[in-house]
């Protein structure tokens, strides 16, 4: 199922039985998945599909008569700039005939049936094929609006040349000619084209001249080069022209293009192409881009003189080889350019297109794009190349930022997933636990400050989103004023208690001295100390050492939080602040959050006139981090020390007789309420919060069934699983994996390692229990909640 399309469908109808019957054809006419919008009116289909761009519809089911307007009517209504329907249109008529259709068609329906032809199949296929055709229709505008801008820019750029251009078919017809030729002659675009040079009066000479040199062309397929004169609105001209034959697939030559230079008064054409020349170099500037010619037999390279720049050159060494041109580029990237050099003289491709680094003396490599053209002579060979060299640095740098933007977002939203998943599990588990429990019982009170917690928890992962999207669109808020930075410790040491306390964290507060006094917002800057800590707490593993301190140094405010953590690898530590980073995204580490926590602190601190840096001197040697805030003038105190030790008491274990289940989960909250419910149902269970904690209690206890977080510290569920299989007095345990992940990937990894049963968060009750209840079900068997 998780392979088929979701589709978002609005239905519009007026009768609420059409729109259930609608509904009910296209659910059981196909296994894709719907979402169904529902309306009765033109008005609201207008509100549904315009109003917001963004969210428009996967299609449009309309019938053909609303209430306040029909199909001929809104169809117009519905369509964008492109004349396309703002999105796939089905229209559904009570008159089948071949006319009705047609007329919707052409108003931008990209389908529509007949009441009497409605079955499920039926509706399911109209609903494709619109939206394959709406797809489709989309592509074909995107194409001729790109066709069109290619036509533009080729028609602007031989209008803009000062040669004349001009193609000729084997009747010596004008089938083209620029603006150039209008010039030169005084006559209209629409005189010259479709007429040879006889039937627009031209001089006999020169008909002559022309037909003679044309025929050779067309006869001998080689290039053909005049001279002539001609007596125009602007007196009598010089020209030189090129004659040049375009080649068809098949060899066959149906046009000859030609080229014609004015080549009158040569000191001042002489003087336009100097300054043709410098508008050239001018504008090949401002792109970073220089050109090129290489003369192929004799090696002879000429370069521009953003050439020498681009490639870091000194003009005194004048342009290089071929092949020091080559020594010059990147090792990955010469094999490639040199088959591009060698595709392009030998007429495999039509033009010279290469990327490539450039290596720079004493700089960084820079990525440069070449394109050029070969020219070759009358026997085919290749006898001349000339192109541009682009700087394409920043486009390829933009480029690789945005894969790894994309890279970012994609683990954002698996761990989005994971990380409100882990909340819900207990929240579910909790709602059972209440559903058994009897009325007034105590155990209800602990499970809904539970639930209170979890809900909490989700609260937060919300807020931190929210506080981002604020920020990046400048509608956070600062309320300002002085504050204690001793307050800030002491409010963000509380809010961290609770995961200090149960990761065993051994943590030594400073603050000298204790009048450190900033202006800002005491909540903000709370929020960024808690996020700091937090961040600490989270990657150091049970039972290390957290440094909180806090002094004045330099004028500024200074905290520093040192933890003996898991640390950070040195090309990451650019990374940390960034939005969605997230530095080890392993299952060990499934708790880690967001990555938006210190993305939002240095945005926050930003805001302040602050600055943070994060330092490690590498995997597994700790992390420090530095927030730095302006100063207040405040009186010196005394220092303040206090040692927080975080104790988590861990439970004993004795045997029992009866159906046992060991449960092993580090979300505590998660484990005791799947452990109070299963006890209410009946089970004997114990709990662990690590995977060698688990193990060690697998050994002693002997237990029936295990259900076993994949996302554990020290060993994860996998790893669990396979030690559980290798132990001869273990191997009959039923291994349940439960887990925040649901990927199928990971479904084959629980599969690999030796679990029976994968289970995606959260789990209800009574799936969970026809996998523990004898008879066991099928091992390929899966228990996961819908979405």
């Amino acid at each position: 199922m998780t392979g088929l399309p979701h589709r978002r469908v609005v239905i519009a109808d007026d009768s609420l039985d059409d729109r259930r019957e609608l509904r009910h054809l296209l659910l059981t006419g196909s296994d894709s998945r719907y979402e169904f919008v529902e309306c009765d009116s033109a008005a609201e289909v207008l509100r549904l599909v315009m109003a917001s761009p963004a969210h428009r519809p996967d299609c449009l089911v309309l019938d053909y008569y609303l209430p306040d307007m029909d199909a001929r009517e809104l169809l117009p209504a519905l369509q964008t700039i492109d004349g396309v329907t703002a999105c796939p249109v089905l229209v559904i008529t009570g008159r089948a005939g071949v006319s009705h259709g047609r007329e919707v068609l052409r108003l931008g329906a990209q389908d529509f049936i007949g009441k009497e032809w409605l079955t499920a199949s039926a509706l399911w296929r109209a609903v494709e094929n619109s939206i394959e055709r709406w797809h489709m229709a989309g592509e074909l505008v995107a194409s001729r609006r790109e066709l069109l801008a290619r036509e533009r820019e080729l028609h602007s750029l031989a209008n803009n040349t000062p040669d004349i251009l001009t193609r000729y078919d084997r009747e010596f017809r004008h089938m083209f000619i620029n603006s150039a030729m209008t010039q030169a002659t005084g006559m209209a675009i629409e005189e010259i084209l479709g007429r040879t040079y006889r039937e627009l009066g031209m001089p006999q000479e020169l008909c002559d001249q022309w037909d003679a040199a044309l025929a050779r062309v067309f006869e001998s397929g080689t290039t053909e080069e005049m001279e002539f004169s001609f007596d125009g609105p602007g007196g009598l001209a010089y020209y030189a022209a090129r004659l040049v034959p375009e080649f068809q697939v098949d060899g066959r030559i149906d046009r000859v293009l030609g080229i014609t230079r004015d080549i009158t008064q040569f000191r001042q054409d002489a003087l336009a192409t100097r300054e043709t020349a410098q508008r050239l170099q001018f504008a090949l500037a401002a792109a970073q881009a220089g050109a090129w010619s290489w003369d192929v037999r004799s090696g002879v390279l000429e370069w521009s003189e953003e050439m020498y720049v681009l490639f870091g050159r000194s003009p005194a060494l004048g342009p290089p080889s071929y092949l020091e041109w080559l020594a010059a580029l990147h090792p990955d990237d010469r094999d490639a350019a040199a088959d591009a050099v060698r595709d392009t003289l030998s007429r495999a491709v039509a033009d010279f297109h290469a990327e490539f680094r450039v290596l720079r003396p004493f700089e960084n490599s820079r990525w440069m794009l070449g394109i050029g053209k070969a020219e070759f002579d009358d026997a085919g060979e290749a006898v001349r190349m000339v192109g541009i060299n682009i700087d394409i640095h920043d486009r390829k740098r933009l480029e690789d930022a945005m894969r790894d933007d994309d890279l970012r977002k994609d683990e954002f939203l698996a761990t989005l997933a994971h990380e409100l998943r882990n909340p819900l599990a207990p929240l579910s588990a909790g709602l059972e636990v209440l559903k058994l429990a009897p009325s007034g019982a105590v155990i209800s009170t602990s499970v809904l400050g539970m639930m209170e917690r979890q809900l909490g928890h989700m609260a937060r992962l919300v807020d931190d989103l929210m506080d981002v999207s604020r920020i990046r669109s400048g509608k956070i808020e600062l309320k300002l004023g002085v504050v204690s930075i001793s307050d800030v410790v002491r409010l963000a040491v509380e809010a961290c208690r609770p995961l200090i306390e149960r990761a065993q964290h051994q943590l030594s507060v400073v603050v000298e001295p204790l009048q450190i006094a900033v202006e800002g917002d005491e909540v903000r800057l709370t929020q960024v100390l808690t996020n700091v800590l937090n961040n600490a707490v989270k990657y150091t593993p049970n039972g290390g050492h957290i440094d909180l301190h806090a002094r004045i140094e330099a004028g500024q405010a200074l905290i520093r939080v040192v933890d003996n953590g898991v640390g950070i690898a040195p090309a990451m530590l650019s990374e940390v602040f960034e939005l969605f980073t997230q530095v080890d995204t392993t299952r060990h580490r499934a708790g880690g959050g967001l990555g938006v926590g210190l993305s939002l602190v240095r945005k926050l601190v930003a805001l302040h006139g602050g600055t943070v840096r994060c330092d490690s001197r590498g995997l597994g040697l700790g992390s420090t981090f530095e927030i730095r805030l302006p100063l207040l003038p405040a009186p010196e105190a005394d220092s303040i020390t206090s040692t927080d030790p975080a104790l988590l008491r861990r439970r004993d274990v004795s045997g029992d007789t009866g159906r046992r289940v060991l449960l092993i989960d580090d979300n505590i909250d998660g484990a005791e309420t799947m452990a109070t419910m299963l006890r209410l149902s009946g089970y004997q269970v114990w709990t662990a919060y690590d995977g060698g904690e688990g193990l060690e209690k697998a050994m002693a206890i002997r237990p029936a069934i295990m259900i076993v977080d994949i996302g554990l510290p020290t060993i994860d569920g996998y790893e669990v699983a396979r030690r559980v299989r290798a132990e001869p007095a273990l191997r009959s345990v039923r291994l349940i994996a439960i887990t925040g992940w649901g990927a199928p990937r990971d479904q084959d990894h629980a599969r690999e390692a030796g679990f029976d049963v994968h289970c995606t968060k959260p789990v209800e009750l009574t799936a969970l229990a026809r996998l523990m209840e004898p008879p066991l079900p099928d091992p390929a068997e899966a228990c996961a909640t819908p979405g």
